[in-house]
């Protein structure tokens, strides 16, 4: 095995690990019923369908579900804007 790929491998093995099923558990929990259904809510936006198919696609790669998908990608996303809106607002001052 060359290094490169050993290093792949290993960092695979270890995301695998860390990730292990974490999507599955979240899913199963907001499947069932929630005791207080205030605390979540549907969001629910209309895309076109090619941004839809490219969805579909890496999250069947990924093997992952679309919650799972959209709330990290939000959760990314809002971390990124928070950060350079209190950079931006900073700068002002």
């Amino acid at each position: 095995m060359v290094p490169n790929q050993f290093d792949e491998y290993i960092t695979f093995r270890a995301l695998a690990h860390k990730y292990d099923d974490s999507g599955k558990i979240l899913e199963r929990i907001l499947d069932n019923e929630p005791s207080d259904p205030t605390k979540i809510k549907n969001v629910c936006a209309k895309l076109c369908t090619p941004l839809v198919d490219r969805l579909e696609s890496v999250i069947g790669y990924l093997d992952i579900s679309k919650r799972e998908f959209i709330e990290l990608s939000l959760i990314e996303a809002i971390d990124r804007a928070e950060k350079i809106i209190s950079e931006t607002i900073s700068q002002d001052k």
